[in-house]
C-alpha cells in the first residue's frame, strides 16, 4: 500500500475567548488589589474574619460592575436584575470555595494571610470565569 497522508488539524484560537479571558484576568487582578487593600486596612481595627467579609463584599460589587461592562460585553443579554440574580448565586458558590480555601490554607497549612487570600481567589477563579461566560453574562 502507498503511504497515507494524515492531516493534523491544530485548534484555532478563538479571539473572543482570549480577549474575554484577558479582560477577566484584568478585572480579577484589579478587584483582588481592592480586596487586599480593604482587608489590610480593616484587619487591625476589626479583626481578620470581619475584615475578610467586608473586603470580599466590597470587591464583589466592584467585580460585578467591571465584569458586566468590561470583561463580558455580549450585546444581547438578560436584563440587569436577572444578571444580578445569577451573579449572586454564582457568588455564593465561589465565596464558599474561596473561604474554604482560605480557611484550609490558614488552619491546616499555616500559610501567611496574603498567600491564603491568593489561594482562595485562585481556587474560585476557574469556576467564576466559566459560569460568567456561559451563564451570568452569556449572550442570548
Amino acid at each position: 500500500m502507498g503511504s497515507q497522508r494524515i492531516l493534523v488539524q491544530t485548534p484555532r484560537l478563538d479571539r473572543k475567548l482570549i480577549s474575554e479571558g484577558l479582560r477577566f484576568v484584568a478585572t480579577g487582578g484589579s478587584t483582588y488589589l481592592v480586596y487586599i487593600c480593604v482587608f489590610y486596612l480593616l484587619t487591625f481595627g476589626i479583626g481578620e474574619l470581619s475584615a475578610l467579609v467586608i473586603a470580599y463584599t466590597t470587591a464583589a460589587v466592584l467585580y460585578f460592575v467591571i465584569a458586566k461592562y468590561f470583561a463580558f460585553t455580549s450585546p444581547s443579554r438578560d436584563n440587569l436584575y436577572v444578571e444580578i440574580g445569577k451573579f449572586m448565586l454564582l457568588l455564593c458558590a465561589t465565596t464558599t470555595v474561596n473561604w474554604l480555601a482560605f480557611y484550609c490554607c490558614r488552619r491546616f497549612f499555616s500559610l501567611d494571610v496574603s498567600i491564603a487570600l491568593f489561594m482562595g481567589i485562585l481556587a474560585s477563579s476557574a469556576l467564576s470565569f466559566i459560569a460568567m461566560r456561559m451563564w451570568v453574562f452569556a449572550g442570548k
